[in-house]
Formats: C-alpha cells, structure tokens, sequence
C-alpha cells in the first residue's frame, strides 16, 4: 500500500508551492511567520536553502536537485541559483527592477521574465522581456514594447513564452537559447500609429504572434534571412 508522508509537520506555519524531481528531491515555500523561505527535503533532510527576513519564492527544482528561485532584495525581485549544501548561493541577476518566474532546465539553463525599462518612450513606461541564463552569461531573449511573460525552456534549449501587446490577446512565442537572427519590424496600423520593434529567432524555429488592424509591416530581415511576413511571423531561414 501507498502511504502519505508530512515532511513539514514541524513548521508551525503554512507550507506553499511544493515541486517535486525525478528523485524524490522536494522543494517549496517555508512560510515562518515573517516571510517565505526555500525549503529543500531529500531522503527524509530538511535544508533551509534561505534563511533571511526577505521573501523568496518562485522556486524550481531540476534533477540536479539544483533550485533557482527569485529573493526580494529589499528592493526588488532578483533570480538566484542553489546547487547544494555548502556551495554560496549565486546570484543571476542584479538591477532595480523585478526578475520573476524562473524556470530552468536539467542543464541549469535559466529564463525568467524581467522588467525592462530600456525602451521607455511616450505612453510607454516599460514591460517585462524573456531573459536567459547559461554558460556564466545572461541574455536578452525578447526585445519589444510588449509584456512577455511565464517562460519556460525545454532540456534542448528551446523557449517559449505567451506574449501581448498592450490591450491585445496573448499569444505564444518559441525561440532559442543561441544562434539567433534578429528581425527589426515596423507595424503601421489602420489609424496611422506606428509600432516598432525586435524579434530574435533561431534558424529552426517560428517565431508568431498576430496583430489587428495592421495596414502594412515593413521588416529588415539579416543576411540569409527572410523578412517577416503575414503580420508578425517569421519563416525557417
């Protein structure tokens, strides 16, 4: 028979979010009556992977039994990797601006969605981009004036994420970790405002969304690319 086992029952407070590996590895959010910390249980040891007066959630687990999460700063949300017991925590990003919702692969590739402010313009104050981690380097997956958002990366690599321009439907985007073109756009729409932006996409994969009301859509394509086409898509190049 199957049997039920409390691997919390001693903290006195609630217990939220638990994920579980492909060993039995378990990590959640440890609420103590302050904040949320990062609980890590295997073969019956706990290990407070944080301890501090800041909240940290948003945690992932792989089968590393490696976690990344994202910790307040007192500031804002940052992302952090924890690779083991004894081993510094190290930290993936560092701004002034919120890094949430984590995800990583078994290979502790890391995306997560960052506000980014870098495009602020009239009427514009900023959205949230798809950021990847991997190899010691950070990159800049998205780049546009749209939210993107709830990445996730698959053990090959590949992202993907739901994406919308403000007030449009979301929709669903797929790129790759490297060996990107990039492709910078133009959307004219019917009333004459004009949207201008990025898109990164691999070799070997679509990159889609859809827009309403579009009048026409200039795009500079790289070399050995294609421009885009049928509003906002890109082809295999």
């Amino acid at each position: 028979k199957s049997s039920i086992k409390n691997v919390s029952q001693t903290n006195p407070y609630s217990d939220r979010f638990p994920q579980l590996n492909d060993n039995g590895a378990l990590t959640w959010t440890w609420e103590d009556g302050n904040d949320g910390e990062i609980a890590f249980w295997k073969a019956n040891v706990l290990t407070m992977v944080t301890n501090n007066d800041l909240y940290d959630s948003y945690r992932r687990i792989n089968n590393l039994d490696h976690i990344v999460y994202a910790g307040y700063d007192g500031n804002d949300y940052e992302i952090y990797l924890w690779t083991g017991v004894g081993v510094p925590v190290q930290q993936i990003t560092n701004n002034d601006t919120n890094d949430t919702f984590p995800r990583m692969n078994n290979s502790d590739e890391i995306v997560w969605q960052g506000f980014d402010v870098s495009e602020v313009s009239d009427g514009h104050s900023g959205d949230f981009e798809i950021f990847y981690y991997g190899d010691g380097s950070v990159k800049q997956i998205s780049r546009n004036e749209s939210n993107d958002l709830i990445p996730r990366i698959t053990d090959g690599g590949n992202i993907v994420w739901t994406g919308s321009e403000w007030g449009e439907a979301y929709q669903v985007h797929v790129a790759g970790k490297e060996n990107y073109y990039e492709y910078s756009y133009t959307f004219t729409y019917s009333n004459g405002d004009k949207y201008f932006g990025t898109v990164r996409t691999t070799a070997n994969q679509y990159y889609v969304g859809y827009k309403k009301n579009i009048t026409t859509i200039e795009g500079l394509a790289p070399k050995g690319g294609h421009p885009l086409q049928n509003a906002w898509v890109t082809e295999n190049a």
